[in-house]
C-alpha cells in the first residue's frame, strides 16, 4: 500500500518514505510509528496502544515514545506538530489528509486505456462497495448507471489520454473537516466521485467549485488547485487516473494561480 500526504509518499511494500523524489531516512521505530499513525489518520491513537505496537512484550518508559515522536517530527520537518498532533493525556493524531493509492501497473503488453476503460472500472467499484447508503439497496437493472458523460474537464479543457503504454491508479482521498490539500496539479485527466462530505476546490482565477456527495467530475489538467473540506464530516473522494507509465498521481504546485 502507498499513502500520499502533504508532499510525502509512504510505501509500505518497500518500507520507504519519500519527499518528492528524495528518500527520507527513518529509524525503524520512527517508520513503524509513522505507518501506525498514517493508517489511522484523523483518529487519536492512544499512547498505550502505540507502545504495545512498537515495543511488544517489552516494558518501556513513556519517554521512549515521546522521543520516537520527536524524532519522526524532525524528519518530517514537523517540529511544531502540525502533521502529528499531541492530544493531551490521550495520545497522538495524524492530521494531514491522506490518499490511499492502489497502484495498478501493467508493464508488459499494456494497451492504451481510454476514458471508457477508466469509467468502467470506476463504475464497478462504486456499484460493489461505494454507493451512498440511500442508493445501496437499489435493485440491479438492465441499464448501467452513468455517473458522468463528458469530453472536457471542469475547466472546459478537452480530454486527451496517452497514445502509448498507460498506467491506471485508483484510490480514495480522505480529508478531515476543516482541512485542505496542498496546492497541486494533475498531469492527466483524473475522474473523481465524491462518496461523502462537501468539498470546495479553489482554482485561482477561474474561481471555486463546490462538490457534494454523489457528484462526479473530471479534474483540471496541469492547473494548480486546492481542495478543502467545508463540511462537518470526513470527506471521501474516489479517484481513477489514467496516464502514461511515468505519470504521478499529483505534483505540488510551484506557482499558485492568480485570482
Amino acid at each position: 500500500m502507498r499513502y500520499v500526504f502533504a508532499n510525502f509518499l509512504l510505501d509500505t511494500a518497500t518500507c520507504e518514505l519519500k519527499r518528492g523524489q528524495t528518500l527520507v531516512a527513518l529509524r525503524p521505530k520512527s517508520y513503524d510509528l509513522l505507518n501506525l499513525l498514517v493508517e489511522r489518520a484523523g483518529s487519536v491513537v492512544g499512547k498505550n496502544a502505540l507502545q504495545d505496537a512498537l515495543w511488544p512484550d517489552v516494558t518501556v518508559q513513556e519517554n521512549s515514545l515521546t522521543q520516537c515522536v520527536a524524532d519522526l517530527r524532525r524528519r518530517l520537518g514537523d517540529e511544531e506538530g502540525h502533521l502529528i498532533r499531541t492530544v493531551p493525556k490521550r495520545g497522538y493524531m495524524f492530521t494531514s489528509s491522506v490518499t490511499r493509492e492502489d497502484d495498478l501497473r501493467g508493464r508488459s503488453k499494456v494497451r492504451p486505456l481510454g476514458a471508457a476503460a477508466g469509467l468502467l472500472i470506476l463504475g464497478a467499484l462504486l456499484w460493489l462497495n461505494l454507493l451512498p447508503k440511500s442508493e445501496a439497496n437499489i435493485p440491479p437493472t438492465k441499464e448501467p448507471r452513468v455517473l458522468l458523460d463528458t469530453k472536457s474537464t471542469v475547466l472546459d479543457q478537452p480530454l486527451v489520454w496517452p497514445a502509448s503504454s498507460a498506467r491506471l491508479m485508483a484510490g480514495i482521498t480522505v480529508i478531515a473537516p476543516g482541512e485542505a490539500s496542498e496546492w497541486h496539479t494533475h498531469a492527466a485527466p483524473l475522474f473523481a466521485y465524491v462518496i461523502s462530505g462537501e468539498i470546495v476546490t479553489d482554482y485561482g482565477t477561474p474561481g471555486e467549485r463546490r462538490y457534494r456527495a454523489g457528484d462526479a467530475l473530471i479534474e483540471a489538467v496541469d492547473w494548480p488547485h486546492q481542495a478543502r473540506n467545508v463540511g462537518a464530516e470526513w470527506a471521501e473522494v474516489l479517484y481513477v487516473l489514467v496516464g502514461s507509465d511515468d505519470t504521478p498521481l499529483r505534483s505540488s504546485a510551484d506557482i499558485l494561480p492568480v485570482r
